[in-house]
């Protein structure tokens, strides 16, 4: 039985805004954290945020200068632009005559733990020393500065942090923490190290071969290189199998034009970058970050990615701007760690009321939704097509609030929300359409074919299938769908399949890819073996659009 696409669909080119969000993507808001006002203790600047969703807030902690100190201050967002500031701030200020933070505090990174938070921070002496510190709070406003700090001092003579620590991250998990940091050298060069520790209080630098010398886990890049001159500013975020790390470079220029990168690392202790840096540039000439961009930070939303960064337009007054992804970078991490019940997970039933033209499903549908769900670390909602809580049976929209993103597995023949949104809204950045005997993809953009998706309807779900893992923004609504299909049953299980396994440098899978760009990605299954069944090797790139 074909289970996705048994009936043809009449649509024309139409050009989706959602299309345009390939990769990163600044707001029009930017900087959404300026300054403060003449006279405040931010007045000469803000950088290098940090930012934890909480529930339904946004809190930020970042650094704010007054022309002669930094210090930590703290706001809070609905939607991550519109900051408020606290009315307690700063909230970490310098420490007394004669500490190792009486100069300056900064570079905040803050974890939530349970109903409190701690706050890891760069503190810097008059001899312009530095080093880590550690901080307590119970609000997030009023804190504590912990322990013996700092907790990570200034290496010595020949050890990769000799002349400054700078900008840090840490991830917590069962065993304890990891924290990467900027590490300046006697050559006067930035390059990146970590550290690891059991309470948060005590570390242990990562020293490979035991030979008393701090290893670089991430090294400026090769002569010619965008990143020469340093590898600076980590940022990490850590899902599935992968960590992921941002990070501000120059080049040999040594001019104030940083840019932000990406590496990955299935250790974290060894890093390979990616072939599309720097994935995010300084702005247009005379804009608020056309000098410079580092200090960013990095967090999973829902299915998207969102970027919080330090732009600069000289050398003074730095602000914060923000970006997004929408879940075009490192394949199916969208769906590993997803926040808890903030996905509903959409498969297409064999009964119940459904729109015109969409016909009941087969069982067999049920199994490629396993797949993907057993990707998922937290709850989500996982329902039909049919559920009218959820779906409007006339329409096939989603109707629940648009706090909830949607992964949706079958095609316009067979589920509800898949023929809206290719057939009704047309926000889909690709569609199918069945003429006669032939099946086909076409692009949104362009209303032409996609090259190498024709296929005979005797073909499918035989010896070989096409099938669309494709993602979009709903227009209006701040939803991200993410919509996968074959043109038979056997191209569904394959998309499910390639989803969570697939390798290579097309390949989805739990562990990512180092780059995705695209709004679809298209693939055959052939039957190349003759058993019938779908295997990982018999799947072949075919095609990729926005």
């Amino acid at each position: 039985m074909f289970l996705f696409l048994l009936v043809g669909l009449s649509m024309h080119g139409h050009i989706v805004r959602a299309e345009t969000g390939s990769g990163w993507v600044r707001s029009g808001s930017n900087p959404v954290l300026r300054p403060g006002l003449p006279g405040a203790w931010d007045d000469e600047g803000v950088s290098h945020p940090c930012v934890v969703k909480d529930r339904s807030i946004y809190k930020m902690w970042f650094a704010g200068y007054d022309g002669s100190v930094w210090r930590i201050g703290y706001a809070t967002s609905n939607d991550g632009v519109l900051w408020t500031r606290d009315v307690g701030n700063p909230v970490l200020a310098v420490g007394q005559s004669g500490s190792w933070d009486e100069s300056d505090v900064g570079s905040p990174w803050v974890i939530k733990e349970g109903s409190g938070y701690r706050m890891w921070y760069v503190g810097r002496n008059r001899a312009g020393q530095s080093g880590i510190g550690v901080a307590a709070s119970a609000d997030g406003v009023l804190w504590t500065k912990m322990g013996v700090n700092p907790v990570i001092s200034q290496g010595g003579l020949g050890q990769p942090d000799s002349r400054g620590i700078g900008r840090l991250c840490v991830i917590g998990n069962v065993s304890g923490y990891t924290v990467w940091f900027e590490a300046r050298g006697d050559d006067g060069h930035s390059r990146i190290c970590m550290a690891s520790s059991s309470d948060g209080g005590t570390w242990l630098r990562y020293d490979r071969n035991l030979d008393g010398f701090v290893d670089v886990v991430l090294d400026r890049g090769s002569v010619g290189a965008w990143d020469y001159y340093e590898a600076a500013d980590p940022a990490v975020l850590k899902s599935g199998e992968v960590y992921f790390m941002w990070y501000a470079a120059r080049d040999a220029s040594r001019a104030g034009n940083r840019r932000i990168g990406m590496a990955r690392s299935t250790t974290g202790k060894s890093w390979d970058r990616v072939l599309a840096n720097p994935v995010l540039s300084t702005g247009p000439p005379g804009s608020w970050d056309s000098y410079s961009v580092d200090g960013t930070v990095v967090i999973q939303d829902r299915l998207d990615l969102k970027m919080w960064y330090t732009g600069w337009s000289d050398v003074t007054r730095p602000q914060i701007g923000y970006a997004e992804n929408f879940m075009r970078v490192a394949g199916s991490m969208g769906l590993i760690d997803a926040p808890e019940r903030t996905v509903y997970y959409i498969y297409s039933d064999y009964r119940g009321a459904k729109p015109a033209g969409t016909f009941p499903a087969s069982v067999s549908d049920w199994t490629a939704l396993g797949i993907i769900l057993s990707m998922s670390s937290n709850k989500q909602y996982v329902t039909s097509d049919t559920d009218t809580s959820v779906v409007n049976p006339t329409t096939g929209e989603i109707i629940v609030s648009t706090r909830y993103d949607a992964v949706v597995l079958g095609g316009p023949g067979v589920n509800g929300p898949t023929r809206y949104y290719e057939a009704t809204s047309r926000e889909t950045p690709a569609f199918f359409k069945l003429t006669g005997s032939i099946c086909c993809l076409y692009s949104r953009s362009t209303g032409l074919p996609i090259s190498n998706t024709l296929m005979m309807q005797s073909a499918v779900s035989t010896d070989q299938d096409i099938f669309i893992i494709m993602a979009f923004r709903q227009g209006g609504t701040g939803r991200d769908i993410v919509i996968m299909y074959g043109y038979g049953w056997k191209g569904s299980y394959a998309a499910a399949l390639w989803l969570k396994y697939g390798t290579g440098e097309y390949g989805f899978g739990k562990t990512g890819i180092s780059h995705r760009d695209k709004a679809y990605y298209i693939f055959k299954w052939s039957d190349m073996n003759g058993d019938l069944a779908v295997d990982l090797t018999e799947i072949s790139f075919v095609a990729s659009g926005c």
